[in-house]
């Protein structure tokens, strides 16, 4: 393809852009992905309390969100067992948004552990968006990412984040200061969740305001379409 019909290859992450040199001997052109930096931005308190409590999530309880289906490399059963190592006197609420897959895996964890309290499992919504908007903290603990989008609609909504350290998920390090990045267990996403929820809302607020500035600044809707334009431009300029 390049070869023959000139096409410019692109990575969308400095971690893809490593693999794909590593697997396929392509030095790829680097324009990471981005978010629709119009609509995840962070709600006003006032916005704030009513989506929670249009929701049902009590002032005193620190939400803790992920976003997408329950696939294997997700980890959301971790998150289910680290809510079982949680001291009693810390009030979190789980809510997963997205499929939680065939026999409900995560409401009967839950069942088994003791902490059905601590779980919401939502499945497919209309409005995602709301429930950023809502919680407290979003929570990535996947064993690999391809770019993490979720992640970064989350941290644009003014989320203080829990996300592993690993490919992609780890590129966010160098431009958003404040991720709490973990190597995902059971113990180690229980730990993180303990310091989150032990904060005042305030503080949260504060770490969320400037992950949602750094995350504007580095993978808003101008972001990513610039770099497309301004290729496309020497391409036309070229021809």
């Amino acid at each position: 393809m390049r070869s023959w019909l000139n096409v410019i290859l692109i990575s969308n992450s400095p971690s893809g852009k490593k693999n794909e040199l590593k697997r396929y001997g392509s030095n790829n052109m680097l324009i990471p992905n981005w978010y629709d930096s119009n609509i995840y931005i962070p709600p006003t308190d006032t916005q704030r309390i009513k989506f929670r409590n249009d929701l049902g999530f009590a002032e005193d309880t620190c939400i803790f969100v992920s976003l997408g289906g329950n696939w294997y490399y997700k980890n959301n059963g971790m998150i289910v067992e680290a809510l079982a190592l949680l001291p009693a006197d810390i009030n979190v609420l789980y809510v997963q948004v997205g499929p939680q897959g065939e026999g409900a895996p995560l409401e009967s964890a839950a069942r088994h552990l003791g902490v059905t309290e601590r779980l919401r499992c939502m499945g497919v919504v209309d409005d995602p968006k709301m429930y950023l908007q809502a919680a407290d903290v979003y929570m990535m603990p996947s064993s690999e990412e391809g770019f993490g989008v979720a992640a970064v609609e989350a941290m644009a909504c003014g989320l203080p984040a829990i996300l592993s350290d690993v490919e992609a998920l780890c590129d966010f390090r160098e431009h958003i200061p404040g991720i709490e990045y973990i190597n995902p267990t059971p113990q180690k996403i229980a730990n993180a969740m303990a310091r989150l929820s032990r904060l005042s809302i305030s503080n949260r607020r504060c770490i969320g305001a400037a992950i949602a500035d750094a995350t504007q600044k580095n993978y808003g809707l101008e972001h990513g379409a610039t770099g497309y334009l301004q290729l496309y431009l020497g391409l036309n300029t070229q021809s």
